[in-house]
């Protein structure tokens, strides 16, 4: 049987291919231009009052605490919220008074790397909890730049907390329609992704993965949110439909025949419900309720259904997103026992909290390795700064801080990103700053451009984000000296501190490639059991929508789990379990293996064609030959070398499936050929089921003579 063009597999990468689209790529910020716009001027409002009435360095230490407290952005329950600002707004003042009381002796670096120990074991656990111990440590790393009194540091502290009051104040004000602004950008940024897949004519598997991780994304919102139940429902209610959407996009591209017409309107239809989710209008055009038929000759109703199916969806997806934005705002908060119950959530969400830091602390915990990675780098960084007695020397240390991360692809790409973002502020700024003698006018109006734009590029593109925090810093910490220092000073402590963390990566690593065995195996599985689910349905009609969902979003999750630290083992210097280009390629072989597996599933729930059944022999013989392939699979990959008669199948997986058809009873072939959909899907299965097994084969380090 020819292999689909679909299953083809996409070339493996390179290791600086891969860093190369690391570095280029951006994923849309969690923050909408609102927030960011709100948490940013009022850090140069602050400045500017300052400036105003001649203090413009007190008012820039105030600033320091609502820039921090300004990064802490979660879609959280209010009682939470608030209960984190409160937490993040005393951690900052004290620490900002303990680091200034140290700063200049030899004290500030245990207090750095007690500090660095408990972000690095804390941070990982949750947004919430990166962006209070990171914010903190970053508070650190700039109070002790400047040596003074103690009392002098109560001061600092207290005019740090007083920012950090302000900020948060300003975010519970604004938390109700933030918290529903963060929900609809979620939802468009999901939108967005599932248009870049209709139009883009890359790899059919980067496309499926970037949409999927996007609906990831969106339903962690929607699941840390704490809505009211009757607005939850609906916004679950239209979560549901967009997922629906991407099976019924993603089948039509992997199974039916796109024409670049047709990838056009679907884009431009999706565009529109993006903008009516986040916005609530759109163009003129969508609120029709139909998506505009394909150009040319071919007829969509007869000749492609899955084209059928996805405009279908298409329509319904518009009518309900206009729906939910004609109504949303009618579903007023709960109340009474509703809101009580809500109360106990949260409290139940803070004590788990609560106890799993102690948890996390602990010596041997999942974090504890990048934790003690961290607090050596930082506490080397800050040695280095004061025994040469460097000028600015708390450049170097944020360096550290902003670059070692868990793993070594990341901290490799961050690293390139934060040189490159703050060589550009240091040049950017410096300049503009030294040729004008560091005007405060000029000072306060970057503040206020600069400041906004790292609350938005805080969680995109890291290049963005270093660049505009790294303006915004630099001319805070300048308020106390205008005067400055020379730009390529700050270039070389950056460059510094990069290095730094890189050396700490290399002398305590925590390879990726350790771990990819475990990570295929997991794919494998979760793959196998939705798969089976599936298939079962086409034979008895034994379809539970909840279970295949759950099924499916579990196969989903581990796939985007295992496909960057496959991705990252390519990028490690060092050598992987096994070979991480074919884990790679078999990643891409399981992942059309997902393909089929929703084009069967939208092949059981689509209302517009008549149930397909396959005949029950036929199914047993699909699932069983499915099993021995992925059980065959698991078993290549958790040999760590070639077995006795391991992978020693005389036919494949489609080869066997067309004797099967041959032997099988007319009745039970005509069921399957007359839906030619069905049949694609099937054969797009068995391919890609095949290609899984050979891909694993290719894991198997081949013998070698000697040692």
């Amino acid at each position: 049987m020819a292999t689909s063009p679909a299953a083809v597999s996409p070339p493996t990468p390179t290791r600086w291919q891969l860093v190369a689209r690391a570095i280029r790529s951006h994923q849309p910020s969690s923050s909408g231009w609102p927030s960011a716009i709100r948490r940013g001027l009022l850090v140069g409002v602050i400045v500017a009052v300052g400036a105003a009435v001649g203090e413009f360095a007190t008012a820039a230490t105030i600033a320091v605490g609502a820039l921090n407290v300004g990064l802490v952005d979660p879609v959280v329950p209010r009682r939470l919220l608030a209960v984190t600002l409160a937490a993040v707004s005393i951690a900052t003042s004290v620490i900002a008074f303990v680091a200034a009381g140290v700063a200049g002796t030899w004290w500030a670096v245990p207090v750095l790397m007690v500090l660095a120990y408990v972000s690095g074991a804390i941070g990982s656990s949750g947004l919430v909890a990166f962006n209070m111990t990171f914010m903190a440590l970053v508070t650190a790393v700039l109070f002790t730049n400047d040596p003074g009194t103690w009392a002098e540091a109560a001061h600092l502290g207290a005019l740090v907390f007083v920012g950090s009051l302000l900020q948060g104040a300003s975010t519970l004000i604004a938390w109700r329609p933030e918290r529903e602004a963060s929900i609809r950008r979620s939802y468009a940024n999901f939108v967005d992704a599932m248009r870049e897949f209709a139009v883009t004519t890359d790899s059919l598997t980067v496309g499926h993965l970037r949409a999927a991780s996007a609906q990831m994304a969106a339903e962690g919102v929607i699941d840390s949110a704490g809505l009211n139940p009757a607005r939850e429902q609906r916004f679950r209610d239209l979560l549901d439909q967009l997922s629906w959407t991407r099976l019924c996009l993603s089948n039509w591209i992997a199974t039916g025949k796109p024409t670049q017409e047709q990838r056009s309107e679907v884009a431009r239809t999706l565009e529109n419900v993006g903008l009516l989710l986040q916005h609530g209008r759109a163009r003129r055009s969508a609120t029709t309720g139909q998506i505009a038929r394909p150009l040319g000759d071919v007829s969509p109703t007869h000749t492609d259904p899955a084209w059928v199916t996805l405009v279908s969806q298409i329509e319904q997806l518009q009518r309900t997103a206009l729906e939910f934005t004609a109504h949303s705002r009618n579903i007023r908060e709960g109340t009474g026992a509703k809101a009580a119950s809500r109360r106990r959530v949260d409290r139940a969400a803070a004590a788990a909290v609560r106890t799993s830091i102690p948890k996390l602390l602990r010596p041997g915990a999942a974090g504890s390795r990048h934790a003690l990675r961290l607090a050596l780098a930082v506490g080397a960084a800050e040695a280095i700064a004061l025994g040469f007695s460097v000028e600015r020397g708390y450049w170097i240390v944020l360096t550290v801080v902003m670059v070692v991360k868990p793993d070594f692809s990341t901290t490799l790409i961050r690293g390139l990103l934060r040189v490159v973002g703050t060589t550009a502020a240091a040049i950017l700024a410096g300049a503009v700053l030294s040729l004008t003698s560091s005007p405060q006018w000029l000072m306060v109006a970057l503040i206020f451009f600069f400041a906004p734009l790292t609350m938005r590029w805080i969680t995109a593109n890291y290049a963005f984000a270093s660049f505009a925090i790294g303006v915004t810093v630099l001319l805070l910490i300048e308020a106390g000296e205008p005067s400055g220092s020379p730009i390529w000073l700050r270039l070389l402590n950056t460059a510094i501190g990069a290095v730094l963390g890189l050396l700490a990566y290399l002398l305590l690593p925590r390879w990726s490639g350790d771990n990819v065995r475990a990570r295929l195996a997991s794919v494998l599985e979760t793959q196998q059991r939705w798969t089976t689910l599936v298939l079962n349905s086409l034979s008895d009609g034994s379809y539970d929508a909840g279970e295949a969902r759950k099924a499916g979003e579990v196969a989903r999750d581990r796939m985007l789990e295992a496909r960057p630290a496959v991705e990252a083992a390519i990028i490690e210097p060092h050598r992987a379990e096994c070979d991480p280009t074919a884990a790679l390629a078999m990643l891409d072989a399981c992942e059309q293996v997902a393909m089929a597996t929703l084009a069967l599933e939208v092949e059981v729930l689509d209302p517009h064609e008549s149930t397909v059944h396959l005949p029950p022999n036929t199914t047993a013989t699909l699932v069983d030959q499915l099993a021995e392939d992925f059980e065959t699979a698991a078993r290549l990959i958790s040999t760590p070398m070639v077995g006795a008669g391991v992978g020693s199948r005389s036919a494949s997986f489609a080869q066997q499936r067309h004797e099967e058809d041959t032997l099988a009873t007319g009745a039970g072939a005509t069921a399957r050929l007359d839906d030619p959909q069905a049949a694609h899907a099937i054969d797009l299965l068995s391919t890609a089921a095949d290609a899984t097994l050979s891909a694993a084969r290719n894991l198997v380090p081949k013998p070698t003579q000697g040692r």
